[in-house]
């Protein structure tokens, strides 16, 4: 259980090279990126997403209702060598 609010980043781009950003996300147990801007299926941001942070600190959007939801749950599903557990339900 989280013993502090957690925080959840939206809009953040798996292509800039921003280590010290991932470096303090990685480092709170609170911070929390929400998939749904990880933009390409293609170039596999959520992959890379998760070798800079892993799976602990990425949860779950879908930016519904204005979205559909399955671009984000095909994103998960294929995604290589997450925790698909921790980022649809356990993380937040």
């Amino acid at each position: 259980m989280l013993s502090v609010i957690p925080a959840v980043i939206n809009g953040l781009n798996s292509g800039k090279n921003d280590s010290a950003l991932y470096e303090y996300i990685s480092s709170r147990e609170n911070v929390f990126i929400d998939i749904t801007r990880l933009d390409s299926f293609v170039i596999q941001s959520l992959e890379k997403m998760h070798k800079r942070i892993g799976s602990g600190h990425l949860c779950f959007g879908t930016m519904a209702p204005f979205q559909y939801i399955h671009p984000s749950l095909v994103k998960v599903r294929f995604a290589k060598g997450i925790n698909v557990q921790k980022v649809l339900c356990d993380n937040i």
